[in-house]
C-alpha cells in the first residue's frame, strides 16, 4: 500500500495529480495482488494522521480501476506498464468466466 504524506486534501490532490503513474503503478501492482491472493479488496494508498484514511477498492471494481491505469499509462506512454495492466485484465476476466458458477 503507498503511504502517502500527512499533508492537507488539496496538497495530497496535487500530488495524486502529479505522481499519477507512480500511484497507478501501485494501484495495479496491489489489485494484482488481490487477485492472486482471492481476495474481496485491496488497500490502495492511505493518508492522514496515523494513515487513518485507506482508499479500497473492491473486487467488483478492479477491473475499472486496471482500465482507468491502462488508459493513463497509454496517455504517459507507459507502454510497457499498460502492456502489464492489459495482461492483468485478461487473466482476471478469463479467471471470472472459469470460475463462474453454472446457473443450471
Amino acid at each position: 500500500m503507498l503511504k502517502l504524506p500527512t499533508k492537507s486534501f488539496p496538497v495530497i490532490q496535487q500530488f495524486l495529480k502529479d505522481n499519477e503513474i507512480l500511484v497507478y503503478r501501485y494501484m495495479v501492482l496491489s489489485i494484482s495482488s488481490a487477485i492472486k491472493n482471492n481476495k474481496d479488496k485491496t488497500e490502495l494508498f492511505s493518508f492522514g494522521g496515523n494513515n487513518e484514511n485507506v482508499a479500497m477498492v473492491r473486487k467488483a471494481d478492479y477491473a475499472k480501476v486496471i482500465e482507468d491505469a491502462i488508459g493513463h499509462f497509454s496517455k504517459a506512454e507507459e507502454y510497457e506498464y499498460a502492456a502489464f495492466a492489459r495482461d492483468l485484465l485478461k487473466k482476471w476476466k478469463i479467471e471470472q468466466v472459469i470460475n463462474e458458477k453454472p446457473t443450471e
